[in-house]
């Protein structure tokens, strides 16, 4: 069930020679660099594993070499799910997972069972290709305002930099937490307003309906009765995670 891992020339080198320990939340390393940076665990549970956060680790984790935007997304899903406790077989759904490659990665790092969604047919076709042979993940093309899955499927349902593509929010919002299962996580990213909106509009490939606004996400999941666990605001994006009540 292991992902195949491609011989990489950089692994030959002893800088680059990373090894983790078994026990979650220790490491190892054989060189004399300072130890990666952890998330703050924002009183929700230890974070999982501790992340290598290097173009090298996500090589070595997928097995196959993904283009900078793509090591760029997988290491941003996982620096907000490592603020969420998990344990190995628990079930992930990445609503607009795009080529799927943060799917793959989240999966691979905490061994879950996962599924990636995404409305772009040629998105989704390129990532059952990368998911091509790994088990207890797979891919399909849905529209995130209809999740084909039955209530309380996911113990993890992640949404991430998609809501400024979809018309209906309220609609799709409340499909993320209708799938979620009671005491699982909605996780939650978007970008912020630019200073400069027509420069995003030319870089996206798919139609932008506008930049959601934090507070309008906020108060869908105040209707929903979702518990906020985490929130973070930068520059130019925020990052919240909510707990579905029991």
């Amino acid at each position: 069930g292991a992902y195949p891992v491609k011989p990489n020339p950089i692994a030959s080198s002893a800088a680059a020679k990373v090894e983790l320990s078994a026990t979650p939340g220790t490491w190892e390393r054989k060189t004399n660099s300072k130890p990666p940076t952890r998330a703050k665990s924002a009183g929700i549970g230890e974070c999982s594993s501790v992340i290598i956060k290097s173009a090298y680790h996500v090589h070595m984790s997928l097995g196959q070499a993904l283009s900078r935007l793509d090591r760029k997304a997988a290491l941003r899903a996982q620096d907000l799910f490592q603020h969420v406790e998990s344990h190995p077989g628990q079930t992930y759904l990445d609503v607009g997972c795009g080529n799927g490659a943060a799917t793959l990665y989240v999966a691979r790092l905490s061994k879950l069972t996962a599924a990636g969604v995404d409305i772009d047919e040629e998105e989704i076709a390129l990532a059952q290709e990368k998911g091509k042979g790994v088990p207890d993940i797979h891919f399909q093309v849905v529209n995130a305002e209809h999740l084909p899955f039955p209530d309380a499927s996911f113990d993890y349902v992640a949404c991430q930099y998609v809501m400024h593509h979809v018309p209906g929010r309220r609609a799709a919002f409340q499909e993320l937490v209708r799938v979620t299962k009671p005491g699982g996580y909605v996780l939650f990213s978007d970008l912020r307003l630019p200073l400069c909106p027509g420069y995003w509009k030319d870089r996206f490939k798919r139609k932008l309906h506008s930049f959601p606004k934090r507070e309008e996400i906020e108060s869908f999941a105040r209707d929903s009765l979702l518990v906020q666990k985490f929130s973070e605001t930068r520059l130019t994006q925020y990052d919240l995670i909510w707990q579905k009540p029991t």
